[in-house]
């Protein structure tokens, strides 16, 4: 009877031993996978680390760019303006020439005119 015993203790041991080699087997597998999640993990943040700097680098050439754009379109309109003035200016001072050009004119024919008299 002892020998029975022994005989079906002898193979519930056995199957333990499978068992937990089977489970150790799982427990590895699941040690890689943890390793493998969490290097994906590590990797996934760096990686919205260095987007979220690339961002704060992208808005900060927005704001320079729009400065920039926005001094530009100042300078641009004070030089539009400086034009307009000057285009006023030379044509005021055109019709002021020809003006005094046509006086002169009218100023000679009446000298020539009292001449011939």
């Amino acid at each position: 009877e002892l020998t029975g015993r022994n005989a079906s203790l002898a193979n519930e041991v056995e199957t333990l031993r499978q068992d937990t080699r089977l489970l150790v087997e799982e427990v590895k597998v699941l040690q890689n996978n943890l390793r493998s999640k969490t290097t994906e993990l590590l990797e996934t943040k760096e990686n919205l680390e260095s987007r979220k700097k690339e961002n704060e680098l992208n808005k900060n050439n927005c704001m320079i760019l729009r400065i920039f754009n926005q001094k530009k379109c100042s300078e641009a309109s004070a030089l539009s303006k400086n034009l307009e003035e000057l285009k006023s200016s030379k044509v005021s001072e055109e019709v002021r020439s020809s003006n005094e050009v046509g006086k002169l004119k009218i100023d000679f024919k009446h000298a020539l005119n009292q001449a011939n008299q």
